[in-house]
């Protein structure tokens, strides 16, 4: 895939709220401990997959199921609220 690294815009910006703050954080910590799909480049700049050791994590399966169960409990939460 090819990156635009000559026309990119980043955009940064803080983050005040402590809920989100933990939020991100719990992301980030799952990202990193990802070792179905996580590569690690080697000194060639190659790309290498991780050896699973012990649990496997998939980041991308995993938030995508919290994900689904918040919304869930959300709209279990609006309905309680319309009864």
């Amino acid at each position: 895939m090819q990156r635009n690294l000559d026309r990119r815009i980043e955009i940064l910006f803080p983050v005040e709220s402590v809920e989100m703050k933990k939020r991100i954080n719990t992301i980030l910590d799952i990202y990193m401990k990802d070792n179905v799909k996580a590569r690690v480049q080697n000194a060639k700049g190659e790309y290498d997959r991780l050896e699973h050791e012990g649990e496997r994590i998939n980041s991308q399966e995993y938030l995508s199921d919290l994900s689904k169960l918040e919304q869930k409990e959300n709209l279990e939460g609006i309905s309680s609220l319309l009864q």
